[in-house]
């Protein structure tokens, strides 16, 4: 099949460490099974993430784990060009 797969992983969190380390397991696997499929491409948001992984606070809502309006800016432009790459 040429239909190509794109899966995103799960934004980083802040503040809460059991839903940090959850989330980084399931990116994790996220990544080992899309490796093992060849039209699946993993869309990475290491541009949310501080150096420690963390979510940085200028993309964080008030709970530290959805996205604020920035966060959700630096998403959609992630989205868009992933998306634009996949058509080529």
């Amino acid at each position: 099949s040429s239909t190509q797969i794109l899966l995103i992983e799960v934004p980083p969190s802040r503040g809460n460490q059991a839903l940090h380390e959850a989330s980084q397991k399931f990116n994790t696997e996220l990544s080992r099974r899309c490796a093992a499929r060849p039209r699946c491409q993993l869309i990475e948001l290491s541009e949310l993430a501080a150096p420690e992984g963390w979510l940085q606070p200028q993309y964080a809502s008030s709970d530290g784990v959805h996205l604020s309006p920035a966060g959700y800016r630096i998403l959609s432009s992630v989205l868009i060009q992933a998306l634009h790459d996949s058509e080529q």
